[in-house]
């Protein structure tokens, strides 16, 4: 049977403006948003978190279409799904439209982003999905910085309106034409869907989703808030102009994160490599809360390198316990935990901050020592006979 290929390139432009614009994006118009709607950023933020919440119910959902219908045809459908929600932000300006619209970007951010994009090339060759994986995040890490960067740019010329419109035609194009391919390049559709039931795991598989659930759940309610918090935060210390650059700096250097795990750690259990990187995302916290710009900004390029590898190796790691025809649905219920994290960690993290100022950062940097904690213990379970940890 001839071996098809993923589009690996647009998968990754797609994830650049999937993330950047359905999640990264709301740090950089919140405010503006806010002003044209008559409501506080706080209250964008909480309805973005609200939205969130209810993605993270959705997951099983999305990860059962996922191994129905395919992975590239749910995410060109999240893409158009949510580029068709971005665009209507600022179409009417009251908060009611806001929420239906930022309901639209969550469920495109559902299934137009990593759970999904992850487990096209799995399903395309499972046994090259490490590396695409890999190549696909290489995109995905810049989402942050181009897109505040551009924004902020964009915001002052040609207003919010037309800023949103840019980008909700940009994620519209990229699902309904880039990733378009032909039905003859796609995997064979699946005829009978393989059972998937609790009842059905083994034990290491139920204790392999538990663990990966809650450690996920634990990183991402940090990942999310401080992503989030980061440029209120340099704002905060008084670093004027650099608080945007600042905030920037972590987006290309999980591409070097990336970069480095792909080329150099690939042969490694990547277990390890997602539980060392874990616990120094918790060191580089300790960096970012500097009154220096200078330490601040390696503080910044550790946690970008460091959560680089935590996103391709966490990607990969359900993939060593179950097979490409379940893989949507475990994803699904692993998924399911973290997204409320992300859900929850916006709010949380900006509560937190508004309380405790500076002292926020040894919340954080607790919950990633958490995270890692919880990682750790997948590391006594057996993996699948049929992949070897370090494919």
């Amino acid at each position: 049977m001839t071996q098809r290929k993923a589009p690996v390139h647009r998968l990754g432009l797609s994830q650049i403006l999937a993330y950047g614009l359905l999640f990264y994006s709301f740090a950089s118009i919140k405010d503006s948003l806010a002003l044209h709607v008559g409501v506080s950023d706080s209250a964008i933020i909480m309805a973005l978190s609200v939205a969130l919440f209810i993605e993270a119910l959705l997951a099983p959902a999305v990860g059962q279409l996922v191994d129905r219908l395919g992975a590239l045809t749910v995410l060109r459908a999240g893409l158009v799904i949510g580029g068709v929600g971005y665009a209507m932000l600022t179409l009417i300006p009251t908060i009611e439209w806001v929420w239906l619209s930022i309901g639209l970007v969550t469920l495109g951010h559902a299934l137009g982003t990593y759970t999904v994009a992850f487990a096209v090339p799995v399903q395309f060759d499972e046994k090259s999905a490490r590396r695409k994986i890999s190549i696909i995040t290489f995109y995905g890490g810049v989402a942050s910085s181009l897109v505040w960067l551009t924004q902020s740019a964009l915001l002052p010329t040609i207003g919010l309106q037309n800023t949103t419109f840019l980008g909700g035609g940009l994620l519209i194009l990229m699902g309904a034409l880039v990733l378009r391919m032909k039905t003859a390049d796609r995997p064979p559709k699946v005829s009978h869907v393989e059972p998937f039931r609790w009842s059905l795991l083994t034990r290491d598989e139920k204790k392999a989703l538990l663990l990966l659930a809650t450690s996920g759940a634990v990183d991402y309610i940090n990942f999310t808030g401080l992503t989030l918090l980061f440029i209120t935060w340099f704002t905060y210390q008084d670093f004027g102009v650099y608080a945007v650059l600042l905030a920037s700096i972590y987006g290309p250097f999980q591409v070097a994160g990336r970069v480095f795990e792909m080329r150099y750690a690939s042969q490694f259990d990547a277990r390890i490599n997602c539980l060392v990187a874990m616990i120094v995302v918790a060191i580089s916290q300790l960096f970012i809360l500097s009154d220096s710009i200078a330490v601040v900004a390696v503080g910044m390029a550790i946690f970008g390198m460091a959560h680089g590898i935590i996103t391709v190796t966490f990607g990969y790691v359900p993939n060593l316990y179950f097979r490409s025809a379940v893989f949507g649905r475990a994803k699904g219920w692993i998924a399911t935990p973290k997204a409320i994290g992300s859900a929850l960690g916006p709010a949380f993290i900006l509560m937190l901050f508004q309380l405790l100022e500076a002292q926020v950062f040894f919340v954080t940097i607790a919950l990633s020592v958490v995270a890692a904690f919880l990682f750790s213990g997948l590391l006594k379970l057996a993996i699948r006979n049929d992949l070897e940890s370090t494919s």
